[in-house]
């Protein structure tokens, strides 16, 4: 706190040692010879001691002269009525303000003070009387000169100090303690209580009056732990639980969640924790023609929830989408590294009605960006693209059991065109990812890096996922591998060609993989050909080229009623 004069130090001192505000006044610049306390006015203006023009209303309580408003009560003084260094008669002020009342101010006011810090916190009543008879002592000793003139005591209705009655036993029954009548007395009383002990038809009653400074104790069980804690807990007996013992069983949800966060953090992410609240900027950039804000569950941007009192006033929404925050996350880092990738285990806010509460649906949110070879500087600076990002949302849904999956084509705000695409499970849409519109991007102050990014529903995965043993046996006889050219058109997405190729091939198929993708004259220029290794293991018997004929006459069939394809000699 810096020193400003003799008056102002001696109140600020006076606050730091007893915890009392105080506020002096130039008399001289009061209107009428008085102060009182009111309710602001709806349009009032007052200029506080940070030179602020402030608008006040009538929610907000005041310190007035007879003509004006002239502090902001327990916040800040006013100008007008400042102590300066020519000033010869002062009006000390000591007081105690409803908690509430300064906390409402000052949160309109966007305004914060040693006084509304303590004010917000409550200040004891009777420490109003004792931090001005400290200030004036102060006063009257660094100037030998000044005299008080007058004392205004205005304390209409004093706090009634509280009192509590227990039954003495009680001690003993919540601490396991016996401890003496003398020992409690003297416990409480060196405490600043005023305990009473009584012997009545019921048994021995304990009756305590407390301090209006101990406003932290308020039920009985606050008195024993005052006794306890003086007379301390060692004295307590060390006993063994009694009970029995019950077997935890994991929430599904918390199991999932972790096994994600292990695939992840080995993948190379890391986990970030952002803000629960969003902004209008934020909202923005993933907001479509038709005013609907959000990623994989959007919301009409009217309808998303705002907060009357937001910790921040410049993000005032509950998110309904994880990847705005975590843009910014990876918009700070890739200022010091090549490569970044971050995810969230959070939960986004979707409205439901103007008077209901929000459904909270857990969610995952993963954005990276960068080089793909991050240490190695002999490497090409290729940059991490859709199919980077595919290959560890895949990882990450087969190491919690979830599957079989598809991809399909998708659109959504903020993103690339024709890099964009939903998973799906069955017929139920899980998540989407995609990389971003580099407009998006540049929201964000990344300018040039591609940026990949997406957001799954982890309570969908829950229920998709297979919770059973994740051990895997051994083959006892060796698999059998066989390369297959599939001519398909170039529309044809890669993923309803595997899915067709499982499909025909049946259980025996265990493996499939897209090693080629070759177009040319030869194929015809509206067809593409799709090169697949499949591996297939039967767990009973080896298998012989009499099951692989018949396995590949279902595949060829297959393909040509599912996706119009053919098996390329």
């Amino acid at each position: 706190i810096r020193s400003i004069n003799n008056v102002v130090d001696v109140t600020n001192y006076v606050m730091l040692e007893y915890g009392q505000p105080l506020h002096a006044f130039d008399h001289d610049q009061l209107h009428g010879n008085r102060i009182i306390v009111r309710r602001g006015g709806d349009g009032e203006q007052m200029e506080t001691l940070d030179h602020v023009q402030r608008t006040l209303d009538s929610e907000m309580l005041v310190i007035a002269d007879a003509n004006r408003a002239i502090a902001l009560a327990g916040v800040m003084g006013g100008t007008d009525t400042e102590v300066s260094d020519t000033t010869t008669s002062v009006l000390l002020e000591s007081a105690s303000f409803d908690m509430k009342a300064t906390r409402r101010t000052s949160r309109l006011l966007k305004l914060r003070s040693d006084a509304s810090a303590r004010f917000e916190r409550g200040v004891d009543p009777d420490l109003a009387s004792a931090g001005i008879a400290r200030a004036l002592e102060l006063l009257l000793d660094v100037s030998p000169g000044a005299e008080v003139v007058e004392i205004a005591d205005v304390y209409p209705a004093p706090v009634q100090p509280r009192v509590l009655t227990m039954p003495f036993d009680r001690i003993e029954r919540l601490l396991g303690v016996r401890f003496t009548t003398a020992e409690v007395d003297r416990t409480l009383t060196d405490l600043g209580f005023e305990p009473r002990i009584e012997d009545d038809s019921d048994g021995t009653n304990l009756t305590v009056t407390i301090p209006t400074f101990r406003s932290d104790v308020s039920i009985p069980e606050d008195i024993v732990e005052e006794v306890g804690r003086i007379l301390g807990y060692d004295r307590v007996p060390a006993t063994l639980p009694v009970g029995q013992t019950v077997p935890v069983v994991r929430d599904p949800s918390y199991l999932l969640q972790t096994r994600i966060r292990q695939v992840l953090t080995s993948s190379g992410a890391s986990e970030a924790v952002t803000y629960i609240t969003t902004s209008d900027t934020m909202l923005s950039t993933f907001v479509d023609e038709n005013g609907t804000a959000g990623i994989l569950t959007p919301q009409p941007v009217e309808s998303l929830i705002r907060l009357v009192n937001p910790l921040n006033a410049d993000r005032p929404y509950l998110r309904n989408t994880l990847i705005p925050a975590l843009l910014e996350v990876v918009s700070a880092n890739l200022r010091h590294h090549r490569r970044v990738s971050f995810f969230e285990l959070a939960r986004v806010y979707l409205p439901l009605g103007p008077n209901e509460l929000p459904n909270e649906v857990q969610t995952l949110g993963l954005v990276m960006a960068g080089n793909r070879d991050d240490l190695d500087r002999f490497a090409s600076s290729e940059q991490l693209d859709f199919f980077d990002l595919k290959g560890v949302i895949e990882a990450t849904l087969r190491g919690v059991g979830v599957g079989p999956v598809h991809v399909e084509a998708a659109e959504s705000p903020g993103f690339h065109p024709g890099r964009t695409a939903a998973i799906l499970v069955g017929d139920q849409q899980i998540g989407l990812f995609g990389e971003l519109h580099p407009s998006t991007a540049e929201a964000y102050g990344i300018d040039g890096i591609r940026v990949c990014a997406a957001e799954l529903d982890v309570d969908a995965l829950v229920a998709r996922s297979e919770r059973g043993s994740t051990s895997i046996s051994s083959p006892r006889f060796l698999p059998v591998e066989q390369d297959l050219a599939v001519v398909v058109a170039n529309e044809t997405p890669a993923a309803a060609v595997e899915e067709a190729l499982r499909a025909g091939a049946g259980p025996l198929l265990t493996s499939v993989v897209l090693f080629d993708v070759f177009y040319g004259t030869q194929i015809g220029e509206e067809n593409k050909s799709l090169a697949y290794r499949l591996t297939f293991t039967s767990p009973g018997r080896a298998l012989t080229d009499d099951d692989l004929v018949k396995v590949r006459g279902k595949i060829e069939r297959t393909l040509k009623q599912r996706v119009q394809g053919r098996l390329r000699a």
